[in-house]
């Protein structure tokens, strides 16, 4: 297969070598000469006899045709031309990044290459290909989330799910709640270890976006057919906001941004007029910001108990005539959603504040470990569901837990009953990197790869074209392609573990407050 990751879903070998080097003549329309040139910047780059001419006997032509999907694509190489097929900018990016991976041009060739001449007609089969960036934690920077960007695209991948609030930090500037940014995006210390660790770094942590970081990333993601979603977490994880806004929450007293991780019981007050009109101007203001059609907002890890003894929410239950806490989440996700339709947005929460008398504008994001037996059902009554399920797609997990192995060979199509059956309503799958114990690039890169890869197969390439063999061995070439762009990786001694005995041994330290157990262990194996 030459190397490709995601698989293709046709390849085809055919007579002959073109040979990619010398002379070559790079055509395009003027709607993709801008493809055109990148491409022959690429080739350029890689190789040290080429000439971009325009009369060579050797045509890399870029061609627009009407019959294809948005993300769908064909290469055609002969002897003679190589021909790239889309009719879109979204499957012209992705056959050029097929052959970015394929002909290695991220390496330096001396000389011209001869290459095998073949056939690729490709299209994904989820148009949900996400990974879900969690800065609440840990705030790594702008130029961190663009080279995510531009690796996302080489992967093929289409939705960065941006983590940009929790207890542990508010990561936007804001212009109409200032003291979100101002106090919310800073904390004392950072808990160390594990949740039950009593070590901390001993610094402050902070960092946040500003207005004009948000323009650049947002355009460059566009540029990358990458749709960026933001969420802020409602209305549970919001210590931080809290700390900035208290009167807006059940305990109206001031608390300081967390610093330890875990569970916390700050919930906004849902049963307060004025916090409603916060969110809502808080939710405007990043809809300006962000041009998705799709706000995440959780939902998660709501404790309604706080809502049952809460004075301002028991009076708005009773004048409101809503039987009970649970009830009053409910009020409130259905709300909201109505709030973000009107302004032609969709929410997303997780499916455990989802159930058949929630919203199906509400797209679900099913995040739990155990089954929700529940989904079938929402499914069939015409919910979406994002899968996002943590023992196969949390990408902070252990290798030892979650090896390549048991992502790759994950089908939402097979682990929800009836799913097969209701194709479309599954979007797609989206794995989650939180950062509670990532705090550095080496760790960063060392989860985020080479699972990336692995979610890019599991959710571009259809089953029947997948192979784990297959997989394994187009991954020394993905491997040389981090590399050369300064990205570090898990190698396999880390990412595929061999044998129970060593597997249980690193989870048991990982799991007794070592977080950097592999981190080590990926050191003596490099």
């Amino acid at each position: 297969m030459n190397g490709i990751i995601p698989q293709p879903n046709k390849f085809q070998k055919k007579q002959g070598q073109f040979l990619l080097g010398g002379d070559i003549t790079v055509k395009s329309s003027a709607r993709y000469a801008q493809a055109a040139e990148k491409l022959a910047g690429m080739i350029r780059s890689s190789y040290t006899s080429v000439n971009i001419t325009d009369n060579s006997d050797r045509l890399i032509e870029l061609s627009e045709v009407t019959y294809l999907g948005q993300e769908e694509y064909v290469i055609d190489c002969s002897p003679s031309k190589l021909e790239i097929k889309a009719s879109k900018r979204a499957g012209l990016l992705y056959a050029v990044g097929t052959l970015y991976m394929m002909l290695e041009l991220h390496s330096f060739h001396h000389s011209p290459t001869p290459i095998d001449c073949f056939y690729i007609a490709d299209k994904p089969r989820f148009r949900w290909r996400g990974i879900m960036l969690d800065e609440a934690r840990h705030f790594f920077g702008k130029d961190t989330v663009l080279k995510l960007i531009d690796m996302m695209c080489i992967n093929k991948l289409n939705v960065l799910h941006w983590h940009l609030s929790d207890d542990q930090g508010y990561r936007l500037e804001s212009k109409a709640f200032p003291l979100l940014h101002e106090i919310g995006s800073k904390r004392s210390d950072t808990q160390i270890g594990g949740e039950n660790s009593n070590l901390y770094e001993g610094t402050g942590h902070e960092g946040y976006y500003t207005f004009q970081d948000i323009k650049e990333i947002v355009e460059k993601a566009r540029r990358h057919n990458i749709l960026i979603v933001p969420h802020i977490e409602l209305p549970a994880h919001t210590t931080a906001m809290a700390a900035a806004y208290p009167q807006y929450f059940c305990n109206t007293e001031s608390v300081p941004v967390a610093t330890s991780f875990g569970r916390k019981d700050t919930l906004l007050c849902a049963g307060d007029k004025a916090a409603y009109e916060f969110v809502f101007a808080l939710l405007d203001e990043i809809c300006a910001l962000f041009p998705s059609p799709y706000i995440g907002i959780g939902g998660a890890d709501v404790n309604t108990a706080i809502w049952a003894e809460c004075e301002r929410c028991k009076q708005f239950m009773a004048e409101s005539d809503i039987a009970d806490a649970d009830a009053l989440k409910r009020y409130f996700i259905n709300y909201l959603s109505a709030r973000l339709k009107a302004k032609g947005r969709r929410m997303i929460c997780c499916n455990s504040s989802t159930d058949e008398n929630t919203s199906y504008d509400v797209i679900g994001k099913y995040m739990s470990p155990k089954d929700d037996k529940s989904i079938p059902l929402q499914l069939r009554m015409g919910r979406s569901f994002i899968v996002s399920r943590p023992q196969y797609l949390s990408f902070d997990a252990p290798y030892c837990q979650t090896p390549l192995k048991k992502t790759y060979e994950y089908d939402p199509d097979k682990d929800i009953k009836g799913c097969r059956y209701l194709r479309g309503k599954i979007m797609g799958m989206e794995a989650a990197l939180w950062t509670e114990w990532i705090s550095d690039k080496e760790k960063f890169d060392m989860c985020l790869y080479p699972r990336m890869a692995v979610l890019a197969e599991a959710c571009w390439s259809e089953p029947a074209f997948k192979s784990f063999k297959s997989f394994k061995a187009r991954l020394p070439k993905y491997k040389r392609m981090l590399s050369d762009n300064g990205i570090g990786y898990a190698e396999d001694g880390v990412s595929m573990p061999s044998g129970i005995i060593n597997r249980y041994k690193r989870l048991y330290y990982y799991n007794l407050n070592d977080k950097n157990v592999e981190v080590r262990n990926n050191r003596e194996h490099d």
